[in-house]
Order: structure tokens, then C-alpha cells, then sequence
């Protein structure tokens, strides 16, 4: 049978990727969050709770709207933008509440991808195949998480964590291929907000 692509990747790579990055890119930002946003470990606790939470009661919400619609890749890549959009505004968040709200809804449009993968599987996949894809799936999300990481860490030595999101969003929403000038407009207003407040 075959299998579907996004954007010419196989779809299980795809997924995995966009699934993995952005739980794993916030994690080394944690510190400068809770010193800069939060100011309270409590608040950088609920904040992923949220996310967690949101990731995995919402996505049923995502199954009825995958469900209805006819075509699923442009709802998963207008999702994608939206995914982005919220990453962006991470980057401007200036208190706990904001950081919650843009949390909880980072979650809720990532939880699309797994709505996606679930029936990604029933349709392309025998009931042989099904389990042992969707472990494929988990791990290399798995793989991603620690990978988007990794980078932050890396790249938080280097430069200002704000901008580290907001140059993963820019990449995240390009993916999209409908959104760049929309975030490129969207980035700019933030650095003006930036200035503006400081």
C-alpha cells in the first residue's frame, strides 16, 4: 500500500519530527522562563502540565475535526502554522498567566499530530503493521525531543533565549509553507513590542 508524505518526507517522519521538536526545545529554556516570566517554579510547573494535559485530552477534538474534514494534510499544516504562532508568542510573554494560556494551547494544537497519526495508521496500515509503526512513531519522537534539546542547549550558550524560540517558530511555520511572511510580520511586531516594554 501506499504510504503518505508531507511535504515530500514519508508522513511518520514528518509527524515524528513536528511532534518531538517542540516538546523538546522549551525544556533547557526552563530557567530563563522562571527567571524573566514566571518567577515561580510552581507556574513553570503548571505551565508544562498544561502542555501535557492539553496534549492528551484535546486531541479528541482534533479526531472529529480530522474526521470531517476531507483533506487532513492542509488541516495538520494550517494546525502546523497555528503551532507556531503560539511558540512566537511564547517569546514575548512577559507573565505566568501568558506563559499558561500559550502552554495549554501549544499542547492542544500539538496533540493534532497524534489525532493525525492515529488515523494515519487505521487507514495505511494492516493491524499487523499498526503497533509496531506506532513504536516506530514514539521513538523517534522520543529521538526528537532530546535532539530539540540538545540544540536549544547549545544555542542558549550562544544567544538570548527569546530569540532562540522565535527563530524556531520562524523554522516551524515555514514548514507550513503558508505562513513565513505571516510570522516574519508576526516576529518583527514582537521585537518591537520588546523594545517598546523594555
Amino acid at each position: 500500500m501506499r504510504r503518505s508524505k508531507i511535504l515530500g518526507l514519508p508522513a511518520i517522519y514528518f509527524l515524528a519530527l513536528i511532534a518531538g521538536f517542540p516538546n523538546g526545545f522549551v525544556l533547557p529554556l526552563l530557567t530563563n522562563i522562571h527567571h524573566e516570566i514566571t518567577r515561580s517554579y510552581l507556574y513553570i510547573a503548571l505551565g508544562e502540565a498544561s502542555f501535557i494535559f492539553s496534549i492528551a485530552f484535546t486531541g479528541v477534538v482534533w479526531g472529529f475535526i480530522l474526521d470531517w474534514v476531507e483533506n487532513k494534510e492542509r488541516v495538520l499544516l494550517a494546525d502546523l502554522e497555528l503551532m507556531a504562532i503560539c511558540i512566537l508568542l511564547v517569546s514575548i510573554a512577559s507573565d505566568a498567566w501568558q506563559y499558561l494560556l500559550l502552554r495549554f494551547l501549544t499542547g492542544f494544537f500539538t496533540s493534532a499530530i497524534f489525532a493525525y497519526i492515529i488515523i494515519l495508521l487505521s487507514v495505511e496500515y494492516q493491524p499487523g503493521e499498526r503497533i509496531k509503526t506506532f513504536l516506530h512513531f514514539s521513538a523517534l519522537t522520543s529521538f526528537f525531543v532530546g535532539l530539540g534539546s540538545g540544540v536549544a542547549f547549545f544555542m542558549s550558550m550562544i544567544y538570548y533565549w527569546r530569540w532562540i524560540i522565535r527563530f524556531y517558530s520562524l523554522i516551524l511555520g515555514n514548514m507550513s509553507k503558508n505562513c513565513l511572511v505571516l510570522l516574519l510580520c508576526a516576529f518583527f511586531l514582537c521585537h518591537h513590542a520588546i523594545i517598546i516594554g523594555s
